[in-house]
C-alpha cells in the first residue's frame, strides 16, 4: 500500500488499524529491508512484483489470501457444517426470499448499528475516526444482504472469515459481535413477521436465520481462533530465550518457563464481572424484556422435554460429538441442559447468571467439544424452542426477548472458551518455545540403502561417532535403536509422509523425525535427532510441582480459592476441591458457595468479614460447611483481600477441614 502511494492515514484506514500502528510497521519494515523512504520501496516493491515474489493487486488493494484453506475449511467440510445446522437451500429459501426487502434497509440497518457501537464503552474506542465507521457500516450492510440472499458457500464463508480475522487484528473480542447479531436478528423480526402469512410460517423463518447466524458465527471463531493462535506463537517468536538471556550455570531460569505453579492449579472464570450491566444493555435486556421471558416461560418449558430428546439423538447420531456422549452420561447431559434453559427464562442475568453461562464454556471446553460444535447444538435447540411460540399472543415480542436472553448467554460462553484457548496456547507455547530453542539438534541424510550420506557435527557429536566414519555408515549401526530401518522404509512407503519416534539412548531421551527428500528420484530420506532430555526433565518437574501444590491441599484437607469482594461469588478455586466442598471446580465456580455452603449461625459472620477486609486486610474465622453433597464439617479459613488482573477487588483464601461435625 505505501509503494502504491497511499498515505499512512489512507493505509490505517483500508486496515481499520490505528495511524500509529502504521507508522510503527512501516518503521519496523523499512529497518529490516535496509530501506529510507517511500521512493526506494516503491522500487523495492516493483523489483519483487516484477519477480512474481508478490501477490498481484486489483486496484489498489492486495488480494486476499483465501481464508478458508488455511483453516481446512474444504467444500465438504463446509457441507458437512451447514447439515449439522440443519441449513440447505431448500431450508433457506424463506430467508433468500426476503432478501430484497431486506437488501433496502440495509444501509439504515448498518448505521443504526454503529450508532449502538458508538455507546457501548467497549467498542466506541474503535470507531473514533469517521472513515473506520463508515467502512464498518459499509461491511456491515454487505454482509447482511449476503446473509438473506447468499448460498452460504465460498464468497460468503470468505466474508464471515475475513470479518473473524479483521476482529481480531482490532482486538475487539469477538463476543461483541455476538452480541450484535442479537439487534441484526431483532430489527428484522418485524419484516419477517409481516411477509410471513402466519405464525408457523414466521417461526420457521426465524428458526432458519438463527441458525444461518449462528454457522456464520462458528466460521468468525474459526478465523479469530487462528489469528490468535498465529499472535501467540509470533510472541513466543519474539520472546527472549534460554540460549539468548535466560541461560544460568544451572541451566534454563525456570522464572521464564510456563505460568506459576499455583495459577496452573486453579479454575478461574475469565471474564470481568464487573462488565456484565454493559453488555446486558448493550444487547438491550431491559425490564420490559425480562417481564415477557417470565411470561413465555410456561410455554418454553412444556417444549423442553421433547426438544432435548430430538436433539440427544441427533447428538448420538453425529460421529463428531457421537463419542462425546455416552450412554452413562447422557441422563446427567439431558438434566442439566433442562436447568439451562429453566434459569435462563428465570433469571435477572447479573454476574451470577454470567458466572454460570462462563462455566458451561469452561467444561465444554475441557471435555474437548469445540466452540463450533457448540454453537451448531445450540442453534438445533433453538429450533424446538422457538416453536413453543406458536400460540403466544406477542410472538415478535417473545421471539425478540428470547433471543436476546439467548445471546447474552452465547457471549459469556464464547469469553469461557476463548480465554481457555488462549491461557492453554500461552503456556503451552511458551514453555516448549523456551525449551525448544535450547535443542541440540542433528541432521543427516540417508541414502536409498539407507546408509548415511550427510550428517552434521551436532548429530555426531550426540551419538559419539567420529566424523571419518560416518560416512556411508549404515543408519541402524549408527543408532543403535529398534526399527529404525523400518522407520525410514516406511517413510519411502508412505511417500515422504513425515514420521517420529522418541527413544531412550544412554544417559538421554533423543526424537528421531524422518521426512522423504525427492523421494521419487533418489530415494533420500531426511533425519532430524533432538536431545530432548531436557524437556522430558523440565516438563515433569513442572508437573510435580503442580501436582505437590495439590497434594498439600489435600493433605491437610484444604482448598485455595477467590471471590469477588462486591458479589462474593466464586472466580478462581483450586483442584481437588470436592473432598472438602462436595463439588468439582466447575460445579463451584460462580456460585455463592461461601455463603451458600456456610452454615446458618456462621453465614452472616463470615459475609461481614469479607466485606469489612480493606486492601492487603488479612483474617481468619472458624464456621461451620454444608458441603453439596455430604455430611456438615468445621472448617477454618484464611481471607486475604487484594485485586484482580482487572482490577476489581477480591478475596484470596484457604479453607481447611478441622472437624466432622
Amino acid at each position: 500500500m505505501c509503494a502504491d502511494g497511499l498515505s499512512n492515514q489512507e493505509i490505517a484506514d483500508a486496515l481499520f488499524v490505528n495511524i500509529e500502528t502504521v507508522k510503527s510497521h512501516l518503521k519496523r519494515a523499512y529497518g529490516r529491508l535496509g530501506l529510507r523512504n517511500r521512493a526506494e520501496v516503491a522500487t523495492y516493491v516493483h523489483h519483487h512484483r516484477e519477480a512474481g515474489r508478490f501477490a498481484p493487486r486489483v486496484g489498489r488493494a492486495m488480494t486476499p489470501e483465501p481464508i478458508a484453506p488455511q483453516l481446512g475449511l474444504s467444500d465438504a467440510v463446509l457441507a458437512e457444517r451447514r447439515h449439522l445446522m440443519g441449513l440447505s437451500s431448500t431450508s433457506r429459501a424463506s430467508l433468500t426470499d426476503r432478501a430484497d426487502d431486506v437488501a433496502a434497509g440495509s444501509a439504515a440497518y448498518a448505521d443504526r448499528l454503529i450508532a449502538r457501537w458508538l455507546t457501548a464503552p467497549t467498542t466506541a474506542p474503535y470507531l473514533e475516526q469517521d472513515a473506520v465507521a463508515k467502512r464498518l457500516a459499509e461491511h456491515q450492510a454487505r454482509y447482511l444482504e449476503s446473509l438473506f440472499g447468499s448460498d452460504l458457500g465460498g464468497e460468503h464463508v470468505e466474508m464471515v472469515l475475513r470479518i473473524g480475522a479483521t476482529h481480531h487484528r482490532l482486538k475487539l473480542p469477538p463476543q461483541w459481535h455476538l452480541a450484535s447479531y442479537a439487534h441484526l436478528i431483532g430489527e428484522h423480526l418485524g419484516l419477517l413477521f409481516d411477509r410471513a402469512g402466519s405464525v408457523h410460517g414466521f417461526l420457521e423463518t426465524v428458526d432458519v436465520l438463527v441458525r444461518s447466524v449462528l454457522f456464520d458465527t462458528s466460521l468468525m471463531l474459526d478465523a479469530y481462533e487462528m489469528h490468535l493462535v498465529q499472535e501467540i506463537l509470533d510472541d513466543e517468536a519474539n520472546r527472549p530465550t534460554a540460549s539468548d538471556s535466560y541461560e544460568t550455570d544451572e541451566g534454563i531460569d525456570a522464572e521464564h518457563i510456563g505460568t506459576p505453579v499455583v495459577a496452573a492449579s486453579m479454575s478461574r472464570l475469565a471474564a470481568d464481572l464487573t462488565q456484565v450491566g454493559v453488555r446486558r444493555d448493550f444487547i438491550g435486556l431491559d425490564a420490559d424484556r425480562l417481564s415477557i421471558l417470565r411470561r413465555i416461560a410456561p410455554e418454553i418449558e412444556q417444549a423442553i422435554p421433547a426438544m432435548l430428546d430430538d436433539f440427544y439423538s441427533l447428538v448420538a447420531e453425529t460421529p463428531s460429538t457421537a463419542e462425546l456422549v455416552d450412554d452413562s452420561s447422557i441422563d446427567r447431559l439431558i438434566n442439566q441442559v433442562d436447568i439451562y434453559w429453566r434459569d435462563l427464562l428465570h433469571s435477572r442475568f447479573d454476574r451470577g447468571h454470567a458466572a454460570s453461562r462462563m462455566r458451561v464454556g469452561m467444561v465444554h471446553e475441557r471435555i474437548g467439544l469445540a466452540p463450533q460444535f457448540y454453537v451448531a447444538g445450540l442453534g438445533r435447540q433453538l429450533g424446538g424452542i422457538l416453536h413453543a411460540l406458536e400460540r403466544d399472543p406477542s410472538p415478535v415480542d417473545a421471539v425478540d426477548a428470547l433471543l436476546r436472553a439467548v445471546f447474552f448467554d452465547l457471549t459469556f460462553v464464547i469469553d469461557a472458551y476463548v480465554e481457555a484457548r488462549a491461557n492453554a496456547l500461552t503456556q503451552t507455547d511458551r514453555f516448549a518455545s523456551q525449551l525448544i530453542a535450547g535443542l541440540s539438534t542433528g541432521m543427516a541424510i540417508v541414502d536409498v540403502r539407507n546408509r548415511i550420506e550427510v550428517v552434521n557435527q551436532q548429530l555426531l557429536d550426540l551419538v559419539g561417532i567420529p566424523a571419518a566414519i560416518a560416512h556411508r555408515m549404515p543408519v541402524a549401526d549408527a543408532l543403535p535403536f529398534a526399527g529404525i530401518d523400518e522407520l525410514v522404509d516406511a517413510v519411502r512407503q508412505s511417500g515422504g509422509q513425515r514420521r517420529s519416534i522418541v527413544v531412550a539412548f544412554r544417559d538421554t531421551t533423543l526424537r528421531l523425525t524422518m521426512v522423504g527428500l525427492e523421494l521419487s528420484a533418489t530415494g533420500r530420506v531426511g533425519m532430524v535427532v533432538d536431545d530432548i532430555a531436557a524437556i522430558v526433565r523440565l516438563g515433569e518437574e513442572r508437573a510435580r510441582e503442580q501436582q505437590r501444590f495439590l497434594e498439600v491441599l489435600s493433605a491437610v484437607g484444604a482448598v485455595a480459592w477467590e471471590i469477588d469482594r462486591d458479589t462474593l461469588l466464586v472466580v478462581a478455586v483450586s483442584a481437588g476441591s470436592a473432598p472438602l466442598l462436595g463439588g468439582t471446580e466447575e460445579e463451584l465456580l460462580g456460585r455463592l458457595v461461601f455463603t451458600d455452603l456456610i452454615d446458618g449461625p456462621d453465614r452472616r459472620a463470615f459475609e461481614e468479614t469479607c466485606l469489612k477486609l480493606g486492601d492487603g486486610g488479612a483474617s481468619q474465622l472458624d464456621h461451620g460447611l454444608r458441603p453439596v453433597h455430604g455430611p456438615t464439617r468445621r472448617a477454618r479459613t484464611t481471607l486475604a483481600a487484594s485485586n484482580d488482573r482487572f482490577g476489581n477487588p477480591t478475596i484470596s483464601g484457604v479453607s481447611i477441614l478441622v472437624a466432622d461435625d
